[in-house]
């Protein structure tokens, strides 16, 4: 039940289109390098922010740390998945 879960979620999130702008007639050629560097650098520190976070909590040695992160990870997921079916 848990794995099936887990695989509509990343499947709902790989298929979501919602970010993708490149292609949108708003940015078209002149714009698409720019589009292209601020994406790439959010991303980029949102992965950074991700990785410094898991590794202070797993430094910690304390697993009510871990518990709780992964509640705000899942609560995230969740907000992240209904805002994007309500925008579509």
């Amino acid at each position: 039940m848990v794995y099936y879960t887990f695989i509509q979620i990343m499947y709902t999130i790989t298929e979501n289109q919602l970010f993708d702008y490149s292609n949108k007639p708003l940015f078209n050629k002149e714009l698409n390098t720019e589009y292209f560097i601020f994406r790439e650098l959010f991303l980029n520190i949102g992965r950074i922010i991700g990785y410094v976070i898991l590794l202070l909590v797993g430094l910690m040695h304390n697993l009510e740390y871990i518990k709780i992160l992964f509640i705000f990870v899942t609560i995230g997921l969740i907000i992240k998945i209904m805002l994007s079916k309500r925008i579509n």
